[in-house]
């Protein structure tokens, strides 16, 4: 179950990512999920904007009452400044470097029985990315649903470190 409603915030955060200006009805979003949202983002919007990112996400967290009109302009902006690198990362995830960088990202952060599970995994998968792997029916057999939960609530900040680590430093331009 967790997992699964985490592939429904996967899929939120990329479709609010995906350009929140043409997204009129994102009001159905309680305040405590555009807080987590923007906890994610804040990482990825550069510098200049993220000042005003993190007074909005410290104002949520507060539980302060705003106007979703404020918090509507708030996650738009912070989408759309972190929309780049976030992109970034996940054609940096489509290269033979950044998969390999993603798994050992991973297997570093993981319990150890994960790690140990996800390495003979990684074995049986041959050069496939983390995706693929876990979408193998290698995976059906040796990953448990705990360990798909963990994996899944790690794989955001995992994200995050390879975007600080190895991309930041190159930050992309705006999209077309």
């Amino acid at each position: 179950m967790n997992a699964y409603i985490l592939s429904i915030k996967t899929l939120l955060v990329n479709a609010i990512a995906c350009y929140t200006v043409f997204m009129p009805h994102i009001s159905v979003m309680r305040a405590e999920d555009a807080a987590d949202l923007l906890s994610e983002l804040i990482a990825y919007v550069p510098e200049a904007s993220r000042e005003s990112t993190h007074q909005l996400l410290t104002r949520l967290e507060q539980h302060e009452q705003l106007p979703w009109n404020e918090i509507s302009a708030g996650l738009r902006e912070a989408t759309e400044a972190a929309w780049p690198a976030r992109q970034s990362v996940e054609r940096f995830l489509t290269t033979p470097e950044g998969q390999a960088v993603e798994w050992i990202t991973l297997l570093e952060h993981v319990r150890p029985v994960t790690a140990l599970l996800l390495e003979r995994l990684r074995e049986l998968s041959a050069d496939t990315s983390l995706q693929q792997a876990l979408s193998s029916e290698h995976a059906a057999i040796l990953i448990h649903p705990s360990q798909k939960t963990e994996i899944a609530l790690l794989l955001p900040e995992i994200h995050i470190k390879i975007w600080n680590t190895h991309l930041a430093g190159a930050r992309p331009s705006t999209p077309a």
